[in-house]
């Protein structure tokens, strides 16, 4: 919360390439991980409850890496030498962050209901990154229809319904938590 205090509006109107700079940074650290989990070969099946590692060398997943690192390489000191007010920011953002998690677990010891909050704010966080991976994964069935003998095109879109419709019902919860968060 320390870190988004300091950035105001006009600011962030201000600094529209400071801020594009940051988000191709996180893109290219997406792909990055991506890409090491497709070289790995990791897969989690969830309905046989196991994770399957395969590594492959595939040549254009080893280009895709080489090139997307070489770009977070360049993005990064770009970043240094022109932004160095965002520089600086991402440099203290791990600290900001340990420091706001030590004081959240503090009040989570001294009032239950901030443990309570503390659970639901990782849970919301799980309920996005599966709603995600639902809406992603064309082969992902929430629902048995290859079963019915449909394929991919229609499962895709059913994903991304039950996606859609599940991460506004989870915000629709979590908003009437808005008063012990905010107080």
């Amino acid at each position: 919360m320390a870190l988004i205090k300091e950035v105001k509006r006009e600011t962030v109107r201000r600094e529209w390439r400071a801020i594009s700079m940051l988000f191709a940074q996180l893109v290219l650290l997406l792909l990055i991980v991506f890409q090491v989990m497709q070289l790995v070969g990791l897969h989690v099946d969830p309905f046989l409850r196991q994770v399957v590692i395969k590594p492959s060398l595939d040549p254009a997943n080893l280009i895709v890496l080489a090139i997307a690192v070489l770009l977070f390489a360049l993005l990064y000191f770009a970043v240094k030498k022109r932004q160095p007010a965002l520089y600086q920011a991402q440099k203290r953002a791990p600290g900001i962050i340990k420091q706001e998690a030590k004081r959240k677990l503090r009040n989570a010891k001294a009032d239950p209901r901030v443990a309570a909050l503390l659970l639901i704010d990782f849970m919301f966080v799980i309920v996005v990154i599966l709603a995600i991976r639902a809406y992603l994964d064309p082969e992902l069935e929430l629902i048995p229809w290859s079963a019915a003998g449909l394929g991919p095109p229609l499962t895709t879109a059913v994903n991304a319904i039950i996606a859609v419709v599940v991460l506004a019902l989870f915000y629709y919860m979590y908003r009437f938590t808005a008063s012990y968060r905010n107080g």
